[in-house]
C-alpha cells in the first residue's frame, strides 16, 4: 500500500498536468500557439530568458547563502552555487526531491542536520508566500480580476486578511509563547525542523523579505516583457496584479511547479487586457498569445535549469546529494 501511495505521489501530479494541457490544447489548438511563436521576436525572447535566469539564480543563491550562514554554518555565495544549480536540475522532476538533495548536500559538506536545512527552506518559503499574497492583495485594489465571471477582488482580500492573522499568530507564538513550560511548546522546541522559527527575530523576517524582493519583482514583472517579445502588450499594473494570483494558484500541490494551472490562470486573468495588431487583425487570439508565450517561457526556463544543473553536476560528486547510509530521518527530527 505504501508503495502505491509513493507511486501516486510521483505520478499523480504529472497526470494532472497532462490532463490540464490536454484540455488547453483542445481549447487552443497547437497550430495557433505555433503561429503565435512565429510572430515573436525569439532573439529578444532568448536574450531576456538568459538574463532573467542568471539574475534570479544569483539572487536566489545569495539569499540562501545568507540565511544558512545566519542560522547554521558560514557558507559563501561561490561555495553554495554548485549545490543550488544541481538542485535546480532535480527540481524539474520533483520539487520536494530537490530540497531533500540540497539538505543531504549540506549534511555531508557542512554537517548541518537535514531537518534544520529543510526548516530553513520552510522559513524562506513562508516569506516568499507572504510576498506573493501581499502583491496579490495590492493588485486587487487596482484591477477587477475575474475568472469565469467570478470577481476575485473580495476573495483575494479576504484570503489576505486571513493570512495576515495567521502570520501574526505565528510570530506571536514563536516570540512569546514558545518559551512557556508547556508540554506542547517543549515538544515543538525539540524539533530541528522548527529551530529556525524559534531563533528568528522580526528583523530576520524583514531582511529575508528585502532579499527576496528583487527575485519576486523579476518573477512578477517578467510576463510584461515576455508579451512584448510576442508583439503584444498588457498594462504593467494589470500584469503585476494578475501574476501573483496565478502563482499562488500554481503553488497548490496539484501539478509539478504549477504546470498548466499557472498557464490557465494567466489566460483567464490577462486575456481581456492583452492588445496586439495580430489580435486586432483576427489572426491570433489573446489567449493563444498568452498560452504560447507562457509555455515557451516555462520550458525555456526548465531547459536552462537542466543545462546549468548538468554542467555543475559534472563538477561535484553525485554522492553528496544522495541520502547518507547511516541517516535516519526520523531520529534527526
Amino acid at each position: 500500500m505504501k508503495r502505491i501511495i509513493h507511486i501516486f505521489k510521483l505520478v499523480g501530479p504529472w497526470a494532472v498536468a497532462i490532463g490540464i494541457f490536454a484540455w488547453l490544447f483542445h481549447s487552443y489548438p497547437i497550430s495557433s500557439l505555433i503561429n503565435a511563436a512565429k510572430h515573436a521576436n525569439l532573439l529578444w525572447f532568448s536574450g531576456f530568458s538568459l538574463f532573467y535566469f542568471f539574475f534570479v539564480f544569483a539572487l536566489d543563491n545569495w539569499a540562501f547563502s545568507a540565511v544558512l550562514s545566519r542560522f547554521h554554518h558560514p557558507i559563501s555565495f561561490k561555495e553554495l552555487m554548485p549545490a543550488r544549480a544541481v538542485t535546480y536540475l532535480i527540481m524539474i522532476l520533483n520539487y520536494g526531491a530537490s530540497q531533500g538533495a540540497f539538505a543531504y548536500y549540506l549534511k555531508r559538506t557542512k554537517q548541518i542536520p537535514i531537518w534544520e536545512v529543510l526548516g530553513t527552506f520552510a522559513f524562506v518559503a513562508l516569506v516568499d508566500l507572504y510576498w506573493l499574497i501581499g502583491m496579490a492583495v495590492l493588485g486587487s485594489f487596482f484591477e477587477d480580476f475575474q475568472i469565469r465571471g467570478v470577481h476575485l477582488g473580495p476573495t483575494v482580500r479576504g484570503f489576505g486578511a486571513f493570512a495576515a492573522v495567521a502570520l501574526i499568530l505565528h510570530l506571536f507564538y514563536w516570540h512569546y509563547w514558545s518559551n512557556k513550560p508547556w508540554r506542547v511548546t517543549q515538544w515543538l522546541r525539540q524539533k530541528k525542523f522548527l529551530r529556525i522559527f524559534h531563533e528568528a527575530h522580526l528583523s530576520d523576517y524583514a531582511k529575508m523579505a528585502l532579499m527576496r524582493t528583487p527575485v519576486h519583482a523579476s518573477i512578477i514583472s517578467c510576463m510584461y516583457v515576455v508579451l512584448l517579445t510576442y508583439n503584444a502588450h498588457a498594462p504593467f499594473l494589470t500584469v503585476l496584479g494578475a501574476t501573483p494570483i496565478a502563482f499562488i494558484l500554481g503553488i497548490l500541490p496539484i501539478s509539478p511547479s504549477g504546470l498548466g494551472i499557472t498557464n490557465s490562470a494567466l489566460i483567464e486573468l490577462l486575456q481581456n487586457s492583452v492588445q496586439s495588431p495580430l489580435i486586432a487583425s483576427g489572426e491570433l487570439t489573446a489567449a493563444a498569445i498568452i498560452l504560447s508565450s507562457s509555455l515557451l517561457w516555462i520550458f525555456g526556463n526548465m531547459l536552462l535549469k537542466a543545462i546549468v544543473g548538468a554542467f555543475y553536476l559534472t563538477r561535484v560528486s553525485k554522492d553528496l546529494f544522495e541520502p547518507p547510509a547511516t541517516t535516519d530521518m526520523n531520529t534527526e527530527q
